[in-house]
């Protein structure tokens, strides 16, 4: 499941906003955190995207409910997760590479909280999970749903999910 990065940066933020003793600190420090800025914008305009968009087609739900219902719950949360990431991907990156400059400095004091609260936030162990969740699906379930074009800008796995769900009951 993806982190809330939208509810955890301010606290995150808030908790290490003290400016930083030394000018390199102090510089540090608001690098990285104008890079976390950054990336918080960027997930809030994805789930801008996100929220404005409709369901899919009527036949899309369709096709879904022809798999099994955990192949399309694994389908549809990992591949939402993956087109959030490449919405998000410019400041991602740019975020990534803050946090490798950043390590490879050696930084200390605040910055080095941030960094390594950052980086189990945005790329720890559940980033992961879900890639791997996504890698395990079977292949043929991968490429059909991949070529349906509703998926390739972020979606809302949930309302696509409860439609899905919600048509199968009686």
């Amino acid at each position: 499941m993806k982190i809330n990065f939208k509810f955890a940066c301010p606290l995150l933020l808030a908790a290490t906003s003290a400016l930083a003793g030394g000018n390199e600190e102090a510089s540090a420090h608001r690098y990285i955190s104008e890079r976390i800025a950054q990336y918080g914008e960027a997930v809030e305009r994805c789930e801008q995207v996100t929220a404005s968009r409709s369901l899919p087609d009527e036949s899309v739900i369709k096709h879904l409910r022809s798999y099994s219902i955990e192949d399309v719950r694994v389908f549809l949360i990992t591949r939402s997760s993956h087109v959030s990431e490449v919405c998000e991907k410019p400041e991602l990156t740019e975020l990534a590479y803050a946090i490798a400059v950043l390590e490879g400095a050696g930084v200390s004091g605040k910055p080095k909280e941030i960094v390594q609260n950052i980086k189990l936030l945005v790329f720890g162990e559940s980033t992961w999970g879900l890639k791997k969740k996504y890698l395990e699906l079977p292949t043929n379930v991968q490429n059909i749903l991949e070529q349906t074009d509703y998926f390739d800008k972020p979606f809302d796995d949930m309302a696509i999910l409860d439609a899905i769900e919600n048509t199968k009951k009686p």
